[in-house]
């Protein structure tokens, strides 16, 4: 607890609860899940269920928020200092210089 994590299913499918949602899930997809929501999931798929988690320090949350869209929002190229804002706000570094491009 106190972390945040993200869950990357890898292959089947699944229903997950998380917190009060829940949600069918299918290989590809990535829940994430702030700290101190509870979780749980079901394989609902023919294969075994194979999963990877990835736990973060508080704060990667605001990293996300900072750099995604809503559904109903148009995707726009962040600046350079905008990205490096996000990261320094989210505690989060990345290799790369310049910010990932809206696909």
């Amino acid at each position: 607890m106190g972390q945040d994590e993200i869950l990357l299913i890898q292959s089947s499918t699944a229903h997950v609860w998380l917190g009060n949602s829940e949600r069918d899930v299918h290989a590809g997809a990535v829940v994430f899940i702030p700290s101190g929501t509870w979780i749980s999931l079901r394989n609902t798929g023919q294969e075994n269920l194979a999963l990877a988690f990835v736990f973060s320090e508080p704060g990667f949350d605001d990293y996300l928020r900072c750099t995604s869209v809503g559904v109903s929002e148009q995707s726009s190229t962040l600046t350079d200092p905008e990205w490096k804002k996000c990261q320094h706000r989210g505690h989060a570094e990345f290799a790369s210089a310049s910010p990932p491009q809206p696909k």
